[in-house]
């Protein structure tokens, strides 16, 4: 939990096993795609994230 909510904030290190003197190695692959995820949506900001998966958003419009 304290790795979802560093990654997801960017504040720096956790608490318990990802702590100040440790890193995040010991964390299995899946855990650390999670971890990605949650280190994109705390970088882009949630609204920029759900922007563009919307397939409207990639569509061309003929306005421009």
């Amino acid at each position: 939990m304290s790795a979802a909510v560093t990654t997801l904030g960017n504040v720096g290190p956790g608490f318990g096993v990802i702590g100040p003197t440790t890193t995040f190695s010991s964390i299995n692959p899946f855990g650390e795609s999670v971890l990605i995820f949650c280190m994109l949506l705390g970088r882009l900001e949630l609204l920029t994230l759900i922007v563009l998966i919307q397939p409207e958003f990639w569509r061309s419009r003929k306005g421009w």
